[in-house]
Formats: structure tokens, C-alpha cells, sequence
């Protein structure tokens, strides 16, 4: 369940409670560049997909000029620059998509055919409220998992070396 601070920020940027949007040209997009998709994207592509949030905040100190935080799941923005097939599938060991751009843009958040959110660190959250409360809501919840708790490669470089 979204918490009401995770509901307040999600609609602020164009989302509402029962949104789905047409994702045709979104999956036509992922197709061509070599993805497979699957249901837990479809789902979550119409409830949460083309949404752009910016967060404002106040700056740590005087010196810290950025006050905004910006999220983003334009599908076509996300993967489009990388000009090829990024998944984490063979880490995951189950289909993966990014899906979320997170931090500024730092950070690519993927969806496994389970409907769990990964990074390039390790498991993220567990589904999708999970992963938007932990954004903007409750703070809690569950902590990420690395690579190397989840017994896989502990390999921080393949998001270094793949980001283009």
C-alpha cells in the first residue's frame, strides 16, 4: 500500500489511484531494442510509467547548490542513449528492464519478471510500493541488498562500464 507522502508526491507528477495509460509505443520501443517483455513491466509501465518527479529539498549546506532531486520512468529517456539491451539478467537470473531513473539520473532502477526492483548494487525493494515508499514516504522499510548478500558477484563496474 503507497503511504499518503508517497501518494501526494506521485500525483504531483501525473499520477492518480487506478492510472493506465497506453504503453503500445513503449513496448514496441523495448521490443526493438531487444528486451523481452513481461507482465510486471506492463503493469507497472501503465500504472506508474511517464512520470517525471522533482523533488525540492534544502541544500546540506551553503556550498550545496543542487535543491532538487529528479525521478524519472520515460521509458524512451532511460534506455534510448545506451543504444543496446542493458538488462541484469544473468545477475538477477530472471528477465530485468530498466525502468526508473533514480538520484538525478544516477542511478537506473530495473523490474525483474517477479515485479522486484533492482540497481547495478543489488536488490532494491520488493515491489512497487516498496520501492516508491522508500523514495517518499516511510524511510524504513526494507534495507537494499547487495550483490554479495544475495550470494551473486559483487560487481559494481558492470553499471560503470555499461553506462554509455
Amino acid at each position: 500500500m503507497l503511504l499518503e507522502e508517497t501518494k501526494r508526491v506521485l500525483k504531483k507528477a501525473g499520477w492518480y489511484e487506478g492510472r493506465k495509460i497506453d504503453i503500445s509505443e513503449h513496448i514496441k520501443f523495448l521490443q526493438n531494442m531487444g528486451y523481452e517483455v513481461f507482465d510486471a513491466l506492463k503493469k507497472f509501465l501503465e500504472e506508474y510509467g511517464d512520470l517525471k518527479i522533482v523533488l525540492e529539498y534544502e541544500p546540506f549546506d551553503e556550498d550545496d547548490d543542487e535543491n532538487t532531486m529528479e525521478y524519472s520512468t520515460y521509458i524512451k529517456d532511460i534506455i534510448g542513449p545506451y543504444k543496446k539491451n542493458i538488462n541484469q539478467d544473468k545477475k538477477v537470473g530472471e528477465k530485468t528492464i530498466p525502468i526508473a531513473e533514480i538520484a538525478n539520473g544516477e542511478i537506473l532502477a530495473y523490474i525483474s519478471e517477479s515485479g522486484e526492483f533492482y540497481t547495478y548494487e543489488g536488490l532494491l525493494n520488493s515491489n512497487d510500493y516498496k520501492f516508491w515508499n522508500s523514495r517518499f514516504g516511510d524511510q524504513r522499510g526494507e534495507r537494499p541488498l547487495t550483490w554479495r548478500e544475495l550470494g551473486k558477484n559483487d560487481n559494481i563496474d558492470w553499471y560503470l562500464k555499461n553506462k554509455m
